[in-house]
């Protein structure tokens, strides 16, 4: 007589079912989370559509009295800004983001974001420095 014995009363198909029947489940739950993730961006984004569509409405309503008064008055100005912050940007600030966006290296006195450019487009010694690289990294 052996010591060990094999249980062969053991159902396969059951473990297998019960296996597809887990990995079925956690997919289901994946695709529910990904759908209720989904409706509830596509509602915000609905939302953010319509507070645009009625700011812009807001904002053409405004230009097309100002074009009103203007033509009536020419001796009266008004400047055309909506109570929106998307339309209060100073034009400091819009040089500022244009300067970074589009003029990220001056090649006219070879800085970019304030450190020195070398001949070849490379920063400088000072940026590497103050970034903790060695003094001759090239970035």
């Amino acid at each position: 007589m052996s010591i060990f014995s094999i249980n062969d009363n053991s159902n396969y198909n059951s473990i297998l079912s019960q296996a597809k029947a887990n990995k079925e489940s956690k997919e289901n739950s994946k695709i529910s989370f990904a759908n209720a993730f989904l409706k509830q961006n596509a509602s915000k984004l609905n939302e953010i559509q319509n507070a645009n569509s009625q700011t812009l409405a807001r904002s053409e309503a405004l230009n097309s009295t100002n074009t009103t008064n203007t033509s009536n008055n020419t001796n009266f100005s008004i400047s055309s800004k909506t109570s929106s912050p998307n339309y209060d940007i100073s034009s400091e600030f819009k040089n500022s983001i244009y300067t970074l966006k589009y003029k990220q290296a001056d090649l006219n006195t070879n800085t970019a974001y304030g450190y020195s450019v070398d001949k070849d487009g490379y920063m400088g010694s000072d940026f590497n420095k103050a970034a903790g690289l060695p003094e001759d990294f090239k970035i």
